[in-house]
């Protein structure tokens, strides 16, 4: 197959047979092409096979492309320590701030349990039964919090106790609204310590 990226050149890709199937998927790289441009790409099937093809595009955005201010809910995550003996347990403050200047309705926080870490007690049932947030549930490497609404600004707090002897960054927390998850902000990474007794 030949492919020409829409900027003059032309780049080659041939299927080759996999253990007798043709079939197997095979990817080009074109990013050396991509611009900030409108392109076309163009494919010619060269061999007479009418072989079947399929294009997909990759993309990676950085979580700091957007400074917080840029985003329309931000989301800030502090720790009482960067430092844990195992058995010690810390505190996590997470901040979400709604900067549209109108109620949000049904947002979703997803707070991360650090790696070395496990949650010490059931701070969110607290929360649940205060009315601060409608429910939670645990997933493998967070909890997930819904929010019938958030209008300004809310802070939930949270404890940790360290369990493994590790040392690494904290999975960013990240706010969005169920329905329209492009109305979102993340947290920056911290490192966290957690050390032998």
């Amino acid at each position: 197959m030949a492919f020409n990226p829409g900027d003059g050149a032309s780049a080659q890709g041939t299927a080759r047979r996999h253990n007798g199937d043709a079939r197997r998927r095979q990817g080009i790289d074109l990013s050396k092409h991509v611009t900030a441009d409108a392109q076309k790409l163009t494919i010619r099937e060269t061999s007479g096979t009418k072989s079947a093809y399929q294009v997909a595009f990759r993309y990676h955005e950085p979580l700091t492309r957007f400074k917080p201010e840029d985003r329309p809910l931000t989301l800030t995550m502090q720790f009482t320590a960067a430092t844990a003996q195992v058995g010690e347990t810390i505190t996590a403050t997470v901040t979400a701030t709604n900067r549209t200047g109108q109620s949000s309705p049904l947002v979703m926080l997803e707070l991360p349990i650090p790696v070395g870490f496990a949650l010490a007690n059931d701070d969110f049932a607290r929360w649940v039964e205060k009315r601060v947030i409608a429910k939670y549930e645990r997933t493998p490497r967070g909890v997930l919090v819904y929010l019938t609404e958030l209008r300004q600004e809310l802070v939930l707090t949270y404890h940790l106790q360290a369990t493994t002897p590790v040392k690494g960054l904290t999975p960013p927390a990240r706010a969005y609204e169920y329905y329209n998850p492009q109305q979102e902000g993340h947290s920056e990474q911290v490192m966290l310590t957690v050390k032998e007794k």
